[in-house]
């Protein structure tokens, strides 16, 4: 198992998952999500909020295929399980850890931005 810190800038908020090596991260989410298992993050003042639902965590998805581009997320550090081609991100998108959270699962304890999509236009 690895810890994988989900991190949603535009909210705030990080959500730690425990997430095993052969487990899809967006998997992890929407399981956990929706059997109103412990997600968490810690507040401002340091307090450990938990809540239940994929949304409330910023995680954006639709096609849960790679196809699509919404779940597009950035990993800050640690590895992932690498995506080697894809039609969306080109060389220097994979290099600067740019991937999507529907297809990748944790090689390492890691942290993800999420909500990257638009940077993929840029």
């Amino acid at each position: 198992m690895f810890k994988v810190t989900l991190i949603d800038e535009s909210q705030q908020k990080e959500t730690i998952l425990d997430v095993a090596n052969d487990e899809i991260i967006l998997d992890v989410v929407l399981r956990q999500g929706y059997s109103e298992k412990d997600l968490t993050y810690i507040d401002d003042d340091g307090t450990e909020v938990k809540f239940a639902t994929e949304n409330e965590i910023g995680c954006i998805w639709s096609c849960r295929a790679g196809a699509c581009t919404s779940c597009a997320v950035r990993v800050i550090e640690g590895s992932v399980t690498p995506i080697k081609e894809s039609f969306f991100l080109d060389k220097d998108q994979l290099e600067k850890g740019y991937t999507f959270l529907c297809k990748i699962s944790p090689q390492s304890d890691c942290k993800i931005l999420l909500k990257k999509e638009d940077d993929l236009y840029e």
